[in-house]
């Protein structure tokens, strides 16, 4: 006998199902994957926003000294594909908006300058990285907002504190 068998109707769910799981999994990764990239591309315009900061900072004698107004930067200079707009502030604060990122909201960020707090002129300014909207996620690592790093105690336990925490041994 040839009995030619076919695919059943249970096994065509199966399918489904499995492609239907891997559809929902698969389309927010990519989704997020590109809004990652663009987010990375958008996030370079602000190195020629950190060199004029830093060259006014080294010219006016600090970031306390920088006036918006007195600097050569050109905010339509900075606008591409994926940056609305980039600002900087008399302190030297630098504002990016985002736009067309593939993440909703498109993402805002702000780069706060710091410098040596012994007054040295020569050291180099530090940036503090903020997302004030969006998903933080999105954001190469070296922009991402660190958690504070817990304190450690000064002084070790007594012998007596570190025995009550341990449980009892048990003896065979």
């Amino acid at each position: 006998m040839n009995s030619r068998r076919g695919i059943s109707a249970i096994e065509i769910i199966v399918l489904i199902l499995v492609l239907a799981v891997v559809v929902v999994i698969a389309i927010p990764a990519w989704r997020s994957h590109r809004a990652r990239d663009r987010i990375a591309d958008a996030f370079k315009v602000t190195d020629a926003a950190k060199l004029v900061v830093m060259e006014a900072a080294t010219v006016h004698g600090g970031l306390a000294h920088i006036k918006a107004g007195e600097l050569s930067y050109s905010p339509a200079a900075a606008a591409g594909q994926y940056v609305a707009h980039v600002t900087i502030a008399d302190d030297g604060r630098i504002t990016m908006s985002t736009r067309d990122t593939g993440a909703t909201p498109d993402p805002v960020l702000v780069l706060t300058p710091s410098e040596d707090s012994a007054g040295n002129n020569a050291a180099p300014i530090s940036w503090i990285c903020n997302v004030v909207v969006g998903d933080p996620d999105l954001f190469p690592a070296n922009c991402r907002t660190a958690e504070p790093a817990k304190k450690t105690p000064t002084s070790a336990p007594s012998d007596a504190a570190t025995a009550a925490a341990m449980p009892p041994a048990h003896t065979s």
